[in-house]
């Protein structure tokens, strides 16, 4: 929210209150979140949160995420590393939190086709998973970095480099809830996607 001050005579103000769209606060084309079909709760979770906060976006997108548990073994053997593969199966449980699962093959996928329509289409884009969670800060950002990916919320491993008092160069993290990311990133990100080793929070940082 903005305020203008104006005058209209030496005796009178008035004061114009105008209201801006996240997209236009943080410089991005589009923002996208990413919700399977069937968790309509997380969506519909999510609305109620942005609107008792507040927080105005122009055109909220939803992304149909990809569903690992409805993919065949064939179409999981395409996009996992060979090595990896029994990481994946229903019944296994991770041991570190690099390592795969069945889920975050879908999530992975996911963010990874946003990456190509956002180099695709040239659009600098916010990406959000539907049980992202916003502060009250979240609209203070001031516009002044220069980023190939910026990350709204994460979970540092090591000792991050900190440019200034608000903001952090992290070496490894964790969380993908939300994250602004240009072109350019997502053609880099995508050279050595397939076939997933990691996470992709662990893909980024590793």
């Amino acid at each position: 929210m903005k305020w203008n001050v104006g005058k209209i005579d030496d005796n009178s103000i008035v004061i114009v209150i105008y209201y801006m769209y996240v997209e236009d606060i943080y410089g991005v084309d589009e923002v996208w979140v990413i919700n399977l079909d069937r968790r309509t709760d997380r969506w519909n979770g999510l609305l109620e949160h942005i609107a008792s906060k507040k927080i105005m976006f122009r055109d909220l997108k939803r992304f149909s995420a990809i569903d690992s548990k409805s993919m065949s073994e064939r179409e999981i053997k395409k996009v996992v590393n060979a090595k990896d593969l029994y990481l994946v199966k229903p019944d296994t449980k991770r041991k570190y939190h690099e390592q795969l699962t069945r889920g975050a093959v879908g999530c992975y996928l996911s963010h990874i086709e946003l990456w190509k329509y956002a180099m695709n289409q040239n659009k600098t884009l916010m990406i959000l998973e539907d049980d992202v969670r916003f502060n009250d800060n979240f609209v203070a950002y001031n516009g002044n970095l220069h980023y190939d990916m910026l990350f709204l919320r994460l979970i540092m491993r090591n000792q991050p480099f900190y440019d200034t008092e608000s903001y952090a160069k992290p070496h490894l993290l964790f969380l993908m809830t939300g994250y602004l990311i240009t072109p350019s990133a997502c053609e880099k990100l995508l050279k050595n996607a397939l076939p997933m080793k990691y996470q992709i929070d662990s893909y980024i940082s590793l």
